[in-house]
């Protein structure tokens, strides 16, 4: 894994609660291997919500200290492993449109996204229910991109250590379970 880049977010609905986000390059078969394949990261989710959150810890908790090894997160307002081992850290892929801004605001050109909405909503992936299913995260769910990028998305926490987690990602592990995508 590459690194590309490392920042520090701030929660956009409660400023006193920041997050490491990193972004990293993989080849494609691996990313493929990763999120993809009946063994891979969304099928853990697939068989069970709870399966998939101990796909994603196991996976935060096996990148972590190689995240660390890269140095702080330029002007943190947090303790990095806090955020990183918190309930809701996560890793996604680079979504077009989430990238993160330098330190001077710009848009940093090494996390910008390589996923955007398919236009082809055709699945890609028959399991039965998300390919089953008639709503617009299930269309993308039943996909299977072939991509190079992941983000590991630290959990917003405070300077204290308190977590903040949005009420619209508290189901996260449910809506990939039933949808394959959140």
């Amino acid at each position: 894994m590459d690194l590309l880049c490392k920042h520090e977010e701030q929660c956009r609905r409660d400023e006193k609660f920041f997050r490491a986000v990193y972004c990293f390059k993989v080849g494609a078969p691996l990313f493929d291997l990763f999120f993809n394949s009946v063994e891979g990261y969304r099928a853990a989710y697939y068989r069970s919500p709870y399966e998939g959150l101990e796909a994603n810890s196991a996976f935060i908790e096996v990148v972590q200290p190689r995240l660390l090894e890269y140095g702080p997160v330029s002007g943190a307002h947090i303790d990095v492993s806090e955020s990183l081992r918190a309930l809701s850290a996560k890793v996604w892929l680079a979504e077009v449109g989430k990238g993160l801004a330098t330190v001077s605001g710009e848009p940093c050109e090494h996390c910008s996204g390589e996923w955007s909405p398919p236009h082809d909503l055709t699945p890609e992936i028959r399991n039965g229910r998300w390919d089953k299913l008639d709503h617009l995260y299930a269309k993308w769910g039943s996909k299977a991109p072939y991509l190079t990028k992941l983000r590991v998305f630290g959990a917003f926490v405070s300077e204290h250590g308190d977590e903040f987690i949005p009420h619209d990602k508290r189901d996260r592990h449910k809506q990939i379970f039933h949808q394959g995508w959140s």
